[in-house]
């Protein structure tokens, strides 16, 4: 018997040491913040041919990290690609850091796209887990792209909270509150129709916004 109780206590010291070693290298696949890119906003406009242009704003961390930096807070980075999963690829192999874009809180889409291409990428948006479907919309009357990139968010305000306030109606009643799951729902029943609120780019912090009807 004190054979077997020896045996066990060294099966248990040797149970006891894989847990320790497999703790120890818990974290080798973590994603530290400062090497991911929140990206808050997407703007798509029509490109030549059969591709898109899609601008991504992801926040700069290093411009949070002293008061007195110099960075801009967000940047925008733009990709030429026929489908959104292309040019969410081709961002990743552009930048450093890896993406997350769990925290989208604006899509902004040109007049001309959502006229003449909106069936071509708001279906593959809605399809896909990277959008959450409480994403604001807007169109913006000119280029998606100029209206993100006009764009000048103080360093002492959170990036995520001025788009919140842009379109809250507690600061703006009259504009309208479109979220991405609306737009699902109208291509569920066409019958619906949208009203989604229009941006364009302006060189003052006002972001003028006016109103339009989609069906």
């Amino acid at each position: 018997t004190q054979k077997g109780g020896r045996k066990m206590r060294k099966a248990l010291c040797i149970l006891v040491c894989i847990a320790i070693c497999l703790s120890l290298g818990g974290c080798y696949d973590s994603n530290e913040i400062s090497r991911l890119a929140f990206i808050i906003a997407i703007g798509i406009d029509k490109a030549e041919g059969d591709l898109y242009e899609y601008t991504f704003q992801a926040v700069n961390p290093s411009a949070f990290e002293s008061g007195e930096s110099s960075d801009e807070p967000i940047v925008s980075t733009v990709i030429s690609a026929s489908t959104i999963y292309a040019a969410m690829e081709k961002l990743n192999s552009k930048i450093s850091e890896k993406c997350d874009y769990s925290h989208i809180k604006l899509a902004v889409f040109s007049q001309e796209l959502m006229k003449t291409d909106s069936e071509n990428i708001l279906p593959s948006m809605l399809k896909s887990d990277s959008f959450h479907p409480n994403t604001r919309v807007a169109v913006s009357a000119g280029k998606a792209s100029e209206y993100l990139k006009s764009i000048k968010i103080p360093l002492d305000t959170n990036p995520a909270e001025y788009y919140e306030n842009i379109f809250n109606q507690k600061y703006s009643p009259y504009t309208p509150d479109t979220r991405l799951r609306d737009l699902e729902k109208s291509y569920k029943n066409h019958a619906q129709c949208n009203v989604l609120p229009i941006v364009k780019a302006s060189k003052s912090t006002d972001d003028e916004s006016t109103l339009k009807s989609y069906n």
